[in-house]
């Protein structure tokens, strides 16, 4: 199946990831960008619903066709793709971005695989795309419960949700960080 079910099943049943399983699945997907990264190729889609599970709980990354190839040449894209929820500020306000977009999907991911829920997503009411938007490049998101997960894990997630592309961690320092949790 893919993460997006995956995570329905678990808020369905009133459940939640475990830590050991967060940290695993953030790490396999780190690790996978890392590897994209030096293919230089950016994947610009990054979404639980284009990750899948395979049946010993490994995350492959699928769904490629916003892709982007990066020459040796090529530093920045500018072209606005991606699903809103998990698109970076920087591809929202139409500047140019780099791999760190993937991060800040990561990001999203990650906190999605502890709230069950997108962090710039309101389920109390309808949002307009530019409520979205909004929230996105502001970064304004409920913080995680610290009583149910690590400040270790809080902190990697806040360091992928940082506005500043230069600031936010780059895909070698989260995939530091989570090996060095497991």
């Amino acid at each position: 199946g893919d993460l997006k079910n995956y995570i329905k099943q678990i808020r369905d049943s009133n459940q939640f990831i475990p830590e050991i399983k967060i940290w695993a699945y953030v790490l396999q997907l780190a690790e996978a960008l890392q590897h994209m990264l030096k293919m230089r190729v950016m994947h610009r889609d990054l979404k639980p619903a284009n990750i899948f599970i395979d049946s010993d709980n490994n995350m492959k990354l699928g769904d490629l066709g916003l892709g982007r190839d990066f020459s040796s040449q090529t530093m920045e894209a500018f072209s606005r793709v991606g699903t809103p929820l998990y698109m970076s500020p920087e591809v929202l306000q139409g500047s140019g971005y780099d791999f760190k977009c993937d991060v800040w999907s990561l990001g999203c991911i990650s906190y999605e695989l502890c709230a069950l829920v997108s962090p710039f997503k309101d389920e109390s009411k309808k949002m307009s795309l530019y409520d979205l938007f909004q929230k996105i490049i502001h970064a304004d998101y409920k913080p995680l419960s610290s009583s149910r997960y690590s400040a270790e894990l809080l902190y990697i997630i806040d360091q992928m949700l940082v506005v500043n592309p230069e600031e936010r961690a780059s895909i070698k320092d989260v995939v530091e960080y989570c090996s060095s949790q497991l």
